[in-house]
């Protein structure tokens, strides 16, 4: 979390904290019985869910991310 802040300006902080801070409660208090009752259907299905998710999370990371360029001097 602090690498997180340390990136982000001073007005945007609060913002971003907050919002990183809801998303990470709301899968913790969700994942599992979300996670529980794809268990019941069938197992693959649950295995493939996850697995879109994560493709889907690391495109938009790669499209959301924009590192800045280094100067040289």
């Amino acid at each position: 979390m602090r690498k997180l802040q340390e990136g982000l300006k001073k007005k945007e902080r609060g913002t971003v904290t907050s919002f990183y801070s809801s998303l990470r409660f709301i899968g913790v208090a969700m994942g599992p019985p979300l996670a529980a009752l794809l268990m019941k259907r069938e197992t693959s299905m649950l295995l493939f869910l996850l697995v879109a998710l994560c493709f889907l999370a690391s495109a938009i990371t790669f499209v959301a991310i924009k590192p800045e360029k280094e100067k040289v001097t």
